[in-house]
């Protein structure tokens, strides 16, 4: 995400005269044209839609607005799954999958992990590379987190987690055994 992420307690008028230099300094640069990613409305509720008027109030369009998908977890997890997700869920207790979350000195392995899942499904390869994301656990220690889902020692699903807030964790990489398909230990995760 890269737009505007402002401050309740601030002036609307002052925000949007902040944005105007911004958008001055821009033209002194002789930027022809930017492109801004708002965050989902779930990070900050209160203010979602101020950055928005004020994009709009300086000539800006909206072109495209995509869904998020996210749990709100101080109500009961489980509640909030879907009757398939709950099947598979149970399906995985019943095969005795477990749930981990693992040392970020494990990155090389879930990422070659995920990777090679995705690869073997016959999608492109991921957005980042291995030294792109671990230069992001060493700058960022504290935010980043890894997960497994384990058949006995075998990994059979992993994923790449970002803590973009204090109370949101928001999935970057994840992926599964295409030879446990049929099992969906992904939903675990």
């Amino acid at each position: 995400f890269g737009g505007l992420e402002l401050d309740t307690s601030l002036d609307l008028n002052l925000m949007n005269e902040f944005f105007k230099a911004i958008l001055e300094n821009l033209s002194f640069m002789r930027v022809k044209s930017i492109s801004i990613v708002q965050p989902p409305f779930i990070y900050n509720p209160d203010i979602f839609y101020i950055p928005e008027f004020i994009y709009l109030q300086n000539k800006f369009t909206i072109q495209k607005s995509a869904l998020n998908f996210h749990f709100l977890l101080k109500e009961k997890f489980i509640n909030n799954l879907h009757y398939s997700e709950k099947k598979r869920l149970k399906k995985s207790k019943i095969k005795k999958f477990t749930f981990n979350e693992i040392p970020s000195v494990e990155l090389p392995l879930i990422y070659k992990f995920i990777a090679k899942s995705i690869n073997g499904r016959h999608h492109s390869n991921l957005s980042l590379t291995l030294k792109e994301i671990q230069k992001q656990f060493l700058i960022f220690p504290l935010t980043c987190h890894l997960f497994s889902v384990n058949d006995g020692k075998k990994i059979v699903a992993g994923a790449i987690c970002v803590q973009s807030q204090k109370d949101i964790l928001t999935l970057a990489y994840s992926g599964f055994d295409v030879d446990y398909h049929r099992d969906s230990p992904i939903v675990m995760l």
